[in-house]
């Protein structure tokens, strides 16, 4: 079994399989799509999630459970000691409570969700100067959610210089 199959064991063999979306055995019945529908080498693709505290834990806790690499801030203060946003593969976080990371990912080929309330001009703005970015708004459709985050990590869909609104 490849280092993929092994890290990704407990969510591939926890129930029985169905046929995925592109034919694999990866999706268990009746549950949302995993990382296995994806080949997602999860040693490299770290979600950050920058959130109030409650969403954040919530929002952590579902991603790994279906075995995505989830760390969180739960402080805006953290993010400015020292971690590096290159660091991961997709940033998740709400808007306005986030909006300063747009600052910090533009330019960087790193994709950015976020959660809103609403959209607005400034949202928008902010949005298209990030190459890849999505923005879902609440409330949130867990299984759309995960399937998204599944895709942004693989890459596949992502369009660049510009924003999707989910």
């Amino acid at each position: 079994m490849s280092k993929l199959g092994t890290h990704l064991a407990c969510v591939c063999k926890s129930s029985p399989k169905q046929d995925g979306p592109h034919g694999s055995k990866g999706v268990a019945v009746g549950s949302a799509l995993s990382l296995c529908d994806y080949g997602i080498p999860v040693e490299k693709k770290k979600i950050l999630i920058v959130d109030e505290e409650g969403f954040g834990k919530v929002c952590s806790a579902l991603l790994q459970m279906d075995g995505f690499r989830a760390e969180r801030l739960g402080h805006l203060a953290e993010l400015n000691s020292g971690i590096a946003v290159e660091d991961y593969g997709l940033i998740i976080t709400s808007y306005p409570y986030g909006s300063h990371l747009f600052d910090r990912v533009r330019g960087k080929d790193i994709p950015m969700l976020v959660l809103s309330d609403c959209l607005n001009n400034d949202l928008l703005e902010d949005l298209k100067a990030v190459d890849k970015s999505y923005c879902m708004v609440k409330p949130i459709d867990y299984d759309k959610f995960n399937d998204l985050v599944g895709q942004m990590l693989s890459g596949t869909g992502l369009a660049q210089g510009g924003c999707k609104i989910v």
